[in-house]
């Protein structure tokens, strides 16, 4: 477990250091390594953070389905709106129902049948 919390420590620490972030939280199906190796995970951050950079906080998140839900529902709204779920390139092809305005504006109004929930 030693040199993959270790490389996972090393990773937060280089994301960190090109984004320049101070909090990163740590979540997902993978917690369980960083619960298991959160002394490697803590030192590789330590060792790897720029020294003129502030300290990182690092929050460790447990999730459940209703958060894995969540995220999936955002990443399909998401597709959907920029057109890359299902090859939809254009708005044409969004599903959904399309509102014209007085103006011509089309506005997107999407279903809870579009987004799969019941």
């Amino acid at each position: 477990m030693g040199s993959a919390g270790a490389s996972l420590g090393e990773l937060i620490a280089a994301v960190a250091n090109l984004t320049m972030v101070e909090c990163v939280v740590l979540s997902g199906e993978g917690m369980g390594l960083g619960e298991a190796a959160a002394k490697d995970i803590d030192r590789a951050i330590a060792y790897y953070r720029d020294p003129e950079a502030a300290p990182i906080r690092l929050h460790r998140q447990p999730t459940d389905f209703t958060q894995w839900a969540r995220g999936a529902a955002a990443v399909a709204i998401q597709r959907t709106i920029s057109g890359t779920l299902d090859g939809a390139s254009s708005p044409e092809k969004w599903p959904g129902r399309r509102i014209k305005n007085d103006a011509g504006d089309v506005k997107l109004a999407l279903s809870s049948s579009v987004l799969g929930w019941r």
